[in-house]
């Protein structure tokens, strides 16, 4: 009975350790697109402004 309370303690650490990794790469992967997003973005204003300023 020990061992399976044990055994079933470790699965849930494990568990719980697997979502907490996968939430952290989740969330740099998010916090990389917002920044690709922003760099896009800038770039594009930066675009418009070029030819706006140039005619």
């Amino acid at each position: 009975m020990s061992i399976a309370g044990s055994h079933g303690f470790a699965w849930v650490a494990k568990t719980l350790w697997e979502v907490v990794h996968h939430a952290r790469l989740l969330m740099i992967f998010c916090y990389c697109i917002d920044v690709c997003k922003a760099m896009v973005s800038w770039e594009m204003d930066v675009g418009l402004l070029s030819l706006v300023w140039r005619y």
